[in-house]
């Protein structure tokens, strides 16, 4: 998967044994980037390449279908599930089928994923030359849909600014609460941060809080960094306890984050964490 532009930076934060609390959070599209395709561009190439129901799909994509629009952008963008990957259709397609959205006005959640997988394609500069600006606009449009992935985004980048964004921490602390009222475990991740660092003023146990909802979420950031509170304690609020932040890794090696995995096994041969 591709990193985002916007990615949280890493902190060290003073426990009773010094290693970085939080891990980089990192938010993708909705379907998996690798490197973009060399091929040049023909919004219409479907047509010479496809067959069978793909064929169909592509037809109805080009006469303004928003269901097959939407497959159209996926087939192109999802480098898992999909071995015609071609990012600049992607994006094509995606960006298509976002502006359709909002000129008939449809409801669909999924289409707000749309606009939010065009924001990511502009914010990193997959598929069409990067642009933080056109980023924000389709990130925008999801979140006022309610799309959490774009509130989060917005914080992140407002957090820091952008090449024709300026930054402004009071609305990322808007988008983000919102994105947090709306159960986004990534959101309560940078909340949790974002309060630990006391760029927001309220108790560190309601950072704590947040980390232990995330986690049950399977959270693969909230369960490393609640892990590493429990791997040495937390001053008073949290107790050292090697056994629960054993679990915790364990459910963020699981969704491959090497520092947890590398945990994990420092607790199961050594009993602590080695530096």
């Amino acid at each position: 998967m591709s990193n985002l532009s916007q990615n949280m930076k890493t902190e060290t934060v003073k426990t009773t044994q010094s290693f970085k609390l939080f891990t980089k959070i990192t938010l993708v599209a909705s379907f998996a980037l690798t490197s973009q395709s060399a091929l040049a561009f023909n919004p219409n190439a479907c047509l010479q390449t496809f067959q069978g129901d793909a064929l169909k799909i592509c037809q109805a994509a080009i006469k303004g279908d928003v269901q097959a629009r939407y497959q159209l952008a996926r087939i192109y963008g999802d480098a898992v599930n999909s071995n015609m990957v071609d990012y600049q259709q992607s994006f094509h397609w995606h960006r298509e089928l976002s502006r359709q959205v909002l000129r008939e006005n449809l409801n669909d959640p999924i289409y707000s994923l749309a606009m939010y997988n065009t924001g990511v394609m502009y914010a990193d500069g997959v598929g069409v030359q990067a642009n933080a600006k056109n980023a924000v606009f389709w990130f925008d449009k999801a979140a006022q849909r309610g799309e959490p992935l774009s509130m989060t985004r917005l914080a992140m980048i407002y957090q820091t600014g952008a090449p024709q964004v300026p930054a402004s921490f009071s609305t990322a602390r808007t988008w983000l609460e919102k994105a947090v009222a709306q159960d986004s475990a990534q959101a309560k991740v940078i909340m949790s941060k974002w309060i630990l660092e006391g760029k927001i003023n309220k108790p560190e146990v309601q950072a704590i809080d947040l980390l232990k909802s995330s986690a049950l979420q399977k959270s693969p950031q909230g369960s490393f960094a609640l892990g590493n509170m429990y791997a040495t304690g937390y001053k008073e609020l949290i107790k050292k306890d090697l056994i629960e932040a054993k679990k915790l890794y364990s459910v963020a090696c699981s969704q491959y984050m090497l520092d947890a995995c590398k945990r994990y096994h420092d607790i199961d041969t050594t009993g602590q964490i080695m530096q």
